[in-house]
C-alpha cells in the first residue's frame, strides 16, 4: 500500500484509548478537517479546551495522533492525525483483555459510522453536485474465511491507493468517509 503502513494494535492501553466517543470525534476532525490545536476542537465540539487537550495527549500517547511541530509556538500546540492502516480486529490468539477492549472500540465505531451516514443523509440536498458519485451499496455472497480476509485486504488497498498527503490532493479534493463492512450473516447458525 502507497505511502499508508499498516499498524497492527495488539495493546489493550491503545485500544481503550480509542474506545472512547470524544477521542474518535477528536481523531475524525483531524483526519478530515486537518490539523488544529485542543482550543479549536473544543469550540467545533462543544467541549472544553482542558478536556480536549487530556483526550489529545491520551491519542498522541498511542501514536494516532502527533503534534504537528510545522505550526504554533509554545503555548499553542498544533495537532495532526498519524496517517496508518490501523488493525485491531479481535482473534482467538489474543488475550481475553485484548479482545474485550477490541469489541468495545468496534461498538464505538460502529455507533460513530451510523453518526457518519445520518449526518450526510441530513445534509445530502445541499451536495447535489457529489449525489452521482456517493457509494452506496448493499451486497450478499456466499465466501469461505479466507476469501473473506482476502476481500477485505483488497478493499483496503484500493482505498489506500487513494490516500495522498495534502499538498499531493487535486485542489477539488474533499475529506470523505469510506466505511466498509463484511461479515458473516447474523440470521443464519453457525456450523455445529
Amino acid at each position: 500500500m502507497p505511502g499508508i503502513e499498516r499498524r497492527d494494535i495488539n495493546d489493550p492501553g491503545a485500544l481503550r484509548a480509542l474506545a472512547h466517543p470524544l477521542r474518535l470525534r477528536l481523531l475524525d476532525q483531524l483526519r478530515f478537517a486537518g490539523p488544529a490545536t485542543a482550543t479549536t476542537l473544543a469550540a467545533r465540539l462543544g467541549e472544553s479546551s482542558g478536556a480536549t487537550s487530556y483526550h489529545l495527549r491520551q491519542l498522541a500517547r498511542h501514536g494516532f495522533i502527533e503534534e504537528d511541530l510545522g505550526r504554533g509556538s509554545r503555548r499553542e500546540r498544533w495537532w495532526q492525525h498519524v496517517p496508518a492502516d490501523f488493525r485491531f480486529g479481535p482473534t482467538p490468539e489474543r488475550s481475553a483483555e485484548l479482545r474485550a477492549a477490541s469489541g468495545d472500540l468496534a461498538r464505538f465505531q460502529v455507533e460513530r459510522d451510523v453518526q457518519l451516514l445520518h449526518g450526510y443523509l441530513g445534509q445530502q440536498e445541499r451536495r447535489p453536485d457529489w449525489r452521482d458519485a456517493v457509494l452506496m451499496s448493499n451486497s450478499a455472497t456466499h465466501l469461505t474465511k479466507a476469501e473473506l480476509a482476502e476481500l477485505g485486504e483488497r478493499l483496503i488497498e484500493v482505498v489506500n491507493a487513494y490516500s495522498r498527503p495534502p499538498e499531493a490532493r487535486p485542489a477539488d479534493a474533499e475529506p470523505v468517509a469510506v466505511l466498509l463492512y463484511g461479515f458473516p450473516w447474523p440470521g443464519r447458525e453457525p456450523p455445529a
